[in-house]
C-alpha cells in the first residue's frame, strides 16, 4: 500500500515519534494539538500539515467533538507525485487554513477508500492525496508557514 489513510485516537496520550513516511494531518472538526519535537502548534478545523520523513512529531486529540485524519504515504510516492520537493527534509509545511468542504470532501472520499483495503482502492487514495495536496497548496498557500527542522535542508515550493 502506497497511502494510509485513518482517524487519529482521540484522548491518547501523545508520544514523540518518527516515522519513515510523509504524514499529512487534517483536521476534520473541532481542535487538536501538533507538537514539533519540543514545540506545540495548536490546530483547528481546517487546519494541515505535511510532516516530511524522520521528523520527530506527535498529534493529540483532546476535543471530544474532534476529528484529526492522519494519511501516510510513502516518500517515493510522495516524490514522485510532488517532484517539487526535496526528500527528507527535516521540516513540516503547516497551512493554518479556514474550514474548506472541497477538501474536507476530498479527505472524506479519500477515508472511504481507505476502508475498503484494496490494491484498487489504493490508486484511487494515490489520487485523492495528488488532489489534496494541489488543492491545499493553491487555495492555502498564503497561509502556510514552514516550522524549522533540524538539519538545514529546505523544502522547495
Amino acid at each position: 500500500m502506497q497511502v494510509h489513510c485513518f482517524k487519529n485516537v482521540r484522548f491518547c496520550p501523545p508520544f514523540l515519534h518518527k516515522l519513515e513516511f510523509i504524514k499529512i494531518v487534517y483536521i476534520m472538526e473541532g481542535t487538536a494539538v501538533f507538537y514539533l519535537s519540543d514545540k506545540r502548534y495548536d490546530m483547528s478545523e481546517g487546519n494541515f500539515c505535511i510532516v516530511a520523513p524522520g521528523v520527530e512529531q506527535a498529534l493529540f486529540t483532546a476535543d471530544s467533538n474532534g476529528i484529526a485524519v492522519n494519511i501516510l504515504m510513502r516518500a517515493s510516492t510522495f516524490t514522485r507525485t510532488f517532484s517539487t520537493y526535496t526528500n527528507y527534509c527535516n521540516r513540516v509545511l503547516f497551512f493554518s487554513a479556514t474550514p474548506d468542504d472541497r477538501m474536507k470532501q476530498t479527505v472524506l472520499r479519500l477515508y472511504e477508500q481507505a476502508q475498503l483495503e484494496t490494491k484498487k482502492s489504493n490508486l484511487v487514495q494515490e489520487s485523492y492525496v495528488c488532489i489534496l495536496l494541489g488543492e491545499g497548496i493553491r487555495r492555502h498557500r498564503q497561509n502556510m508557514k514552514i516550522l524549522e527542522g533540524f538539519d538545514g535542508s529546505v523544502w522547495q515550493i
